[in-house]
This record gives C-alpha cells, structure tokens and sequence, in this order.
C-alpha cells in the first residue's frame, strides 16, 4: 500500500512541478508583455507634450478653415466682378457697334447732302 501511496504522490509532485514550470513561464511571458506595454504608453508627460500638439494642430486647422472661406468669398466677389464687367463690356461694344452705324449713317447723309447741294 506504501508503494502505491509513493507511486500516486511522484505522480502527483511530478505534475506539480508541471504545473509550476508552465506557471512560470506564463509569468514571464507576462512580465515581457506588461514592459512591450509599459514602452507604449506614453508617461503622463507625453500625454500632455502630445496633448499640446493636438490642440496646436487643431487651432492650426481651424485657422485655415477660415482662410479657405475667406478665399472662398473673395473668389465669388472676384467671379461676380467679372461678370458685372462682362456685361459691361457687352453694353460697350453694343454702344460702339451703334456709334458705328450712327457714324456711317451721318457721313451717307453727309456725302447725299454734297451731292444735292451740287
């Protein structure tokens, strides 16, 4: 019976030591992934440098949201410029292209006038 007690706890310290060796190694294993995780997250001095950054870059975004609708603005004022001087232009060439006419006219009637006046 001895022998058999013996025999179970060899069994039994055998997977012990088992269970002791694959404990260890899992606490390495946590140890490794709790430093890999320790060199990412940044120390509370980072997070505030980098707070910092964010906050510069989001003013500097904001910043040139409102030059884009500036420009934006400025370039409607610039499109409805030139259409108003397209149409003026229009109105010109219209004034001159009747001035023309006028012009012509006047000299036909002018050169009829010299003629009856022969």
């Amino acid at each position: 019976m001895q022998v058999i007690a013996e025999r179970g706890q060899k069994y039994l310290n055998g997977f012990s030591d088992q269970l002791v060796a694959e404990l260890n190694a899992a606490k390495k294993k946590i140890e490794k992934l709790e430093k890999k995780l320790q060199k990412k997250i940044p120390v509370p001095e980072d997070q505030a440098q980098l707070q910092e950054q964010i906050n510069g870059k989001t003013n500097q975004i904001r910043d040139l949201q409102k030059k884009i609708v500036e420009l934006r603005k400025n370039i409607e004022g610039e499109k409805n410029d030139v259409a108003f001087m397209k149409l003026k232009m229009e109105d010109l060439e219209k004034g001159m292209f009747r001035k023309k006419k006028k012009d012509e006219l006047i000299e036909k009637l002018k050169k009829e006038n010299q003629e009856n006046q022969k």
